[in-house]
């Protein structure tokens, strides 16, 4: 075996692992961007559910200053889409009808997109 095919079986492996490290870096940084993606997305979620559940105070009308809902519906359309903007939309004028956690109709639209 001469010098230049020992150096050629070195470089071809050299190089295959290279790409076998560039391969795992890629889906590495997916994984970290969808789970980022998910930070961001749980937050806002968190934000909306509060602002729903402390609706169910007794007296309280509900949702009924349509101001305070479309910042929200505004960066649910960007983070999640149209479904999850219309939602938040939907929201005015009504009350939750739990006092501790978001009720069955108020979470519904959210699953699609929090899921791990």
């Amino acid at each position: 075996m001469s010098y230049s095919e020992l150096l050629s079986i070195v470089s071809i492996f050299l190089s295959s692992i290279a790409f076998i490290f560039t391969v795992l870096n890629y889906i590495l940084a997916r994984q970290r961007r969808r789970d980022a993606l998910f930070e961001v997305r749980f937050k806002f979620y968190q934000q909306v559910a509060e602002l729903w559940v402390s609706t169910c105070k007794n007296g309280d009308p509900g949702l009924t200053d349509i101001t305070t809902l479309l910042p929200l519906s505004q960066k649910g359309l960007f983070l999640f889409g149209k479904d999850i903007e219309q939602h938040i939309l939907s929201m005015e004028g009504k009350r939750a009808s739990q006092p501790f956690f978001p009720d069955e109709k108020f979470d519904k639209p959210f699953r699609r997109y929090l899921r791990l």
